[in-house]
């Protein structure tokens, strides 16, 4: 194959070469990184057993060739692999998201992070104790399985999840928007940012002290739990609320609009965002300095109020 754009490393060297094809290459048994995306491969030649990072991105390639013992990174998204080969043990990293994906192999244990979100994955197998990443958005999966206690981040949007397993200590982020939940597990202390929006959940577990972002919106909410001193935005919209309990001090954005509430808890002196339409409000509390942006419409707002130092307000 000619005309193409492959980039290699060698080995003890920081600077990458750019070849016309695979054939060019010398001293092919000593290169330690390849880049062949967006070239249209349909295919890839043996690689070399001292390769240690692979970018094979944006082609056509409906499989990969075996994998050298050396390799730590994998990067094969956007083509048309359905299968991926035997995994070395020394792997670090992969990245396979937007193939046609049905199943993955064994996973090993030096894997620290793992992307393979957009494809048709129904189950994972066992995930190793370094997995520190997990982003399995977009595929058809039912059940997570056991979580390692290395973990820091789990993406698992939009799935047919019903249930979660036991979350990790470690966990600092997770995202499980866009599935069927209908409750979470217990959360735990670590975690900063919980997306769970668009699901069937009726209630929430205790929150961490170290939540900072809470998305529960488009849920079926009646009531949310005390909420941690942390918490910089709180969307909760589309849910059907009644009150919401009293906003920390820390909190700069709070979207509560469609619910059923008939009046707002004392707004933080840092809130620049407000958005509370569609609701059953008599009034609004006062408003802090910080205000940016106000929306209250299609509520039963006696008076208007206006506020000189808000940039932009919404009666409408």
């Amino acid at each position: 194959m000619s005309n193409l754009s492959i980039y290699i490393k060698y080995q003890l060297e920081e600077n990458t070469i750019k070849y016309n094809s695979f054939e060019e290459i010398n001293n092919y048994d000593k290169v330690v990184y390849i880049n062949c995306s967006h070239n249209k491969l349909t295919s890839l030649l043996e690689l070399p057993n001292s390769l240690q990072e692979l970018y094979c991105n944006n082609n056509q390639l409906t499989s990969l060739p075996e994998l050298p013992n050396s390799l730590k990174e994998l990067n094969c998204w956007n083509n048309y692999i359905t299968v991926l080969p035997k995994l070395p043990n020394s792997l670090e990293y992969i990245d396979c998201p937007y193939n046609q994906l049905i199943l993955l192999p064994k996973l090993p244990n030096s894997l620290q992070h793992l992307y393979c979100n957009n494809n048709q994955l129904t189950s994972l197998l066992k995930l190793p104790d370094s997995l520190m990443g997990l982003y399995c958005s977009d595929n058809q999966l039912t059940l997570l399985p056991e979580l390692p206690n290395s973990l820091k981040e789990i993406d698992c949007y939009n799935n047919q999840l019903t249930t979660l397993p036991e979350l990790p200590n470690s966990l600092q982020n997770l995202k499980c928007s866009n599935n069927k939940l209908t409750s979470l597990p217990e959360l735990p202390n670590s975690l900063q940012r919980l997306l769970c929006y668009n699901n069937q959940l009726t209630s929430l577990p205790e929150l961490p002290n170290s939540l900072q972002y809470l998305h529960c919106n488009n849920n079926q909410l009646t009531s949310l739990p005390k909420l941690p001193n942390s918490l910089k935005e709180l969307f909760c919209c589309n849910n059907q609320l009644t009150e919401l309990p009293k906003l920390p001090n820390s909190l700069k954005e709070l979207f509560c609009y469609n619910n059923k509430l008939t009046s707002l808890p004392e707004l933080p002196n840092l809130l620049k965002y407000l958005n509370c339409f569609n609701n059953q409000l008599t009034s609004l509390p006062k408003l802090p300095n910080s205000l940016y942006q106000l929306d209250c419409w299609n509520n039963k707002l006696i008076k208007k109020r206006k506020y000189k130092y808000l940039i932009k307000i919404i009666y409408l």
